[in-house]
């Protein structure tokens, strides 16, 4: 092996495997053909960011931390922000006035259950007094009877 790639390349003796290294980020083990797309498609991404950087002489970073970059994300970021603020401001009126319906219908079941209660009630009242004075008739009957 040449010492200048070698030397390039340090301890990897396969020098397309550590040419196109990421390449394994796409999948393990893919089949021929598919690799060498992926090998060709990773060179041609990469000879355009190297021509972009000779041209601009901007070096090239995933991050972009730009003026207008950051700008446009704090916009994004407040109109987020003021959307889940309106969010939760409604529910909880929402909630607050569901709450007091359901109170109120709490209420309304309850008058009506004490209203059916009473009712059951003077029912109760009205027989047993009936059954009293079926009684107190039928004893007077008796002794009418055995007096006779």
């Amino acid at each position: 092996m040449d010492v200048k790639i070698w030397n390039r390349y340090k301890n990897n003796t396969n020098t397309a495997e550590a040419a196109h290294s990421l390449v394994n980020r796409t999948g393990k083990q893919p089949k021929l053909l598919s690799a060498i797309l992926r090998g060709q498609n990773l060179d041609e991404h990469h000879l355009k960011i190297i021509e972009i950087q000779d041209f601009s002489a901007i070096p090239y970073t995933k991050q972009d931390k730009s003026q207008v970059k950051r700008q446009l994300l704090a916009i994004n970021q407040k109109d987020k922000n003021s959307l889940k603020r309106k969010s939760y401001r409604q529910p909880r009126l929402s909630k607050i006035q569901s709450i007091d319906e359901n109170d109120y219908e709490f209420e309304k079941r309850d008058i009506a259950l004490r209203k059916a209660a009473a009712e059951v009630e003077a029912i109760e009242i009205a027989n047993e007094k009936a059954i009293k004075i079926q009684l107190g008739l039928t004893a007077v009957f008796l002794r009418n009877k055995i007096d006779t």
